[in-house]
């Protein structure tokens, strides 16, 4: 394994945990102390997401693939976000005295906005990995790399449990611009490792001209042979690859909904009795879940390996228990040991996922591939809390519920559609598209 491949494949993965730890974890908050409503607040991610999916799906990958150049978009979308996330802090500061609750949508639309730009880095991270990364070394530099991310994300949590109430004012890490600012720094450190560590690889039939000096006609003949198989459509193992690749994009849909729906919901949930947890401690408690992610990431590459396309099976068992189990949580030390175990599910997820798309996807295809298949992730990750938590829980609190009553009600849900997951996936699994 290149070191050097590593630190650059690592870089964009961790500022982009890191952008998730800040945002996604303590924004949410922000926005609620803001005045906005649990639906309301849940449009970030939602949104977000929806932006994020679309541009993947339709622009950025449909144009990676295009050009077959990945590090263009990688270095051009993180540039473009942090200039994007500087303008939108003053702006947001400057509204603050004008109306907390515009402030709060403004943030809404806004971030969701910049997701344009962040999307390209995503979609094309992934394809880059496929590009330049042979296909039985995979599991082991996803392993690593999910685990190296799963160090931004802890930073980015945990400096924004501290900063969140700097000074005694909760919001104030967002409304005085540190957290901001922490991003943008780290963004500009990812894009400067990204230019010194990473070259996007070489391509047919150029590449094998390159490679193959001789001029022959013989060799011109071989290159056209073998664009002519590789371009063939419809082979039956492209065919059974297809099918597996659109059944576990359904599965991962649920599964997603479950995470996102049970996990923002119980952001809310331990700010109340008994939990009553602070900013610190709910930082360490979601700390925790990427704690478990990036320990248990080598492994799971071992699996993928080992087991092949049911891996994916077991992350989707263990995504499905702790939504079942959150009303139950009393202490911190309990919400961290559950979230460790979120964190193991997650894991194996990511890494086996990753690993059985890059199998199963053709190169030529792999920008717009990916390009799905983070846009289905993602969208239904911001969706979740937009369906199915903030409107059952904004129902239960106007039907007299409790906070608690209604948040728990949303957890039931969560598990639920967790248990949709596993029985979509197990079943095609049972017919054979493992093999």
């Amino acid at each position: 394994m290149e070191l050097k491949k590593l630190v650059g494949l690592s870089s964009y993965r961790l500022v982009n945990s890191l952008r998730s730890g800040i945002f996604y974890a303590f924004l949410v908050l922000y926005l609620r102390d803001l005045g906005l409503s649990v639906f309301e607040a849940s449009l970030l991610t939602s949104l977000s997401e929806v932006i994020s999916s679309i541009s993947q799906f339709f622009i950025w990958g449909p144009l990676s693939d295009r050009f077959q150049k990945r590090m263009p978009f990688i270095i051009g979308g993180q540039l473009g976000a942090a200039i994007c996330y500087l303008v939108v802090f003053f702006v947001h500061k400057e509204l603050m005295g004008v109306s907390l609750r515009i402030t709060g949508l403004f943030l809404v639309f806004s971030l969701s906005a910049i997701e344009f730009l962040w999307s390209a880095p995503q979609v094309c991270w992934s394809a880059l990995l496929s590009d330049i990364v042979a296909p039985q070394e995979r599991p082991t530099y996803l392993g690593r790399v999910f685990s190296i991310m799963s160090t931004g994300r802890v930073i980015g949590l945990v400096a924004s449990g501290f900063l969140y109430e700097l000074g005694g004012s909760e919001g104030s890490g967002f409304s005085e611009g540190y957290l901001f600012y922490l991003l943008i720094i780290g963004i500009l450190i990812s894009v400067t490792v990204n230019i010194l560590t990473i070259k996007d690889a070489k391509r047919t039939p150029n590449h094998l001209l390159e490679q193959n000096s001789s001029g022959t006609i013989d060799h011109i003949d071989q290159i056209e042979q073998e664009e002519k198989k590789t371009s063939k459509k419809y082979t039956e193992s492209e065919k059974k690859n297809t099918r597996l690749f659109y059944w576990l994009l359904i599965a991962l849909v649920f599964t997603q909904f479950a995470q996102s729906t049970g996990l923002q919901t119980f952001l809310y949930y331990a700010r109340l009795d008994p939990i009553k947890a602070s900013a610190v401690a709910i930082s360490f408690i979601v700390a925790a879940k990427w704690i478990g992610f990036g320990v248990f990431s080598p492994i799971s590459g071992y699996l993928t390996r080992k087991l092949g396309k049911p891996t994916i099976l077991i992350g989707m068992i263990l995504m499905t228990v702790p939504p079942f189990l959150f009303k139950y949580i009393t202490t911190v030390w309990q919400a961290m040991v559950l979230m460790g175990l979120q964190g193991v599910a997650l894991s194996i997820l990511f890494t086996s996922g990753y690993i059985i798309v890059s199998d199963i996807v053709p190169e030529s295809k792999r920008g717009r591939s990916f390009g799905l298949y983070n846009g289905v992730r993602a969208s239904t990750w911001g969706l979740g809390p937009t369906l199915f938590g903030g409107p059952i829980a904004d129902y239960k609190l106007n039907q007299g519920a409790t906070e608690a009553e209604a948040y728990s009600a949303t957890f039931l849900v969560a598990g639920l559609l967790g248990l949709i997951a596993v029985g979509v996936y197990a079943g095609k699994l049972r017919k054979g598209l493992s093999k």
